[in-house]
This record gives C-alpha cells, sequence and structure tokens, in this order.
C-alpha cells in the first residue's frame, strides 16, 4: 500500500486510546486503499477549493518568483518510493529544497493559525522522496 504525501497526516495521527494500534484517520485511509484494490476504482475527491488550487498553481508560483527574485519551475515528477507516492509543486535541486504551493479559497480560510498550516507530514514526505532537508509551505 502506497500513501499519498498529501494523505500522511492520516496516517501518522495517534489513536485516541492507548489500547488501539491505528487512529480512526489511519484506519479509513486503510479501508478506502483496500476498497480501490479490490473495486478497482479509487473514489475522486473535488471541491471548488481543490479545483482553484489546481488551475491557479502556477499563478502562485509566479508570484513567489516575482516576491523572492527567483526561477523556480512546476515539478512535474511524481516520485515513489516503497512506502509513499508524492508529486510536490517545486523541487530546487541546487537547493535541495521543496517548496509547495497553497491557494487559498477565501480569506475565511487563509491560515491564520498554526493548527491551519499543518503540512508537516507532508512536506516530510516530499523530502524523503527526493532527499531533501528543507522543505516550505508557501501561502
Amino acid at each position: 500500500m502506497l500513501v499519498r504525501c498529501s494523505s500522511l497526516k492520516l496516517a501518522m495521527t495517534d489513536p485516541r486510546s492507548k489500547k488501539d494500534n491505528l487512529s480512526e484517520s489511519a484506519k479509513k485511509l486503510v479501508e478506502d486503499e483496500i476498497r480501490a484494490k479490490y473495486f478497482g476504482v479509487r473514489e475522486k475527491i473535488s471541491s471548488k477549493p481543490m479545483q482553484k488550487g489546481i488551475e491557479w498553481e502556477q499563478d502562485g508560483i509566479d508570484l513567489l518568483n516575482l516576491v523572492e527574485f527567483a526561477e523556480y519551475q512546476k515539478n512535474t515528477e511524481r516520485k515513489t518510493n516503497e512506502f509513499i507516492t508524492g508529486e510536490c509543486d517545486i523541487y530546487d535541486p541546487v537547493n535541495k529544497l521543496i517548496r509547495d504551493i497553497k491557494l487559498s479559497w477565501s480569506v475565511s480560510t487563509f491560515p491564520l493559525f498554526a493548527t491551519d498550516c499543518d503540512y508537516e507530514w507532508q512536506m516530510r514526505g516530499y523530502m524523503w522522496l527526493w532527499g531533501c532537508d528543507i522543505a516550505s509551505v508557501d501561502f
């Protein structure tokens, strides 16, 4: 079973009880994967905020380049190891750096608090796949 980097947070949550091996989120992740393997179909999850992120991703990269006087390019390579798979937004091989662009749907969904910015496991996954020590999330 390969876990997508964007789903690692679900896999890594702690169970509510010490007697449980997996959290409910991790169990659901495994159950969904079993359903996908058994039926040969994966549920496609889509929403307007997700679609905006996809459609405006290059604009986000362009803005990051303007602000940082950089020349980042969109990464199109998906990497996989025996446990995880992922496709980061930006891979900078010179600086061994991963950057991920997040585009908020509205002001009310823009991350204001640290709890709104929990992409640590996703970034750790990308760093593992690309062999990087540094990653950042750009909103």
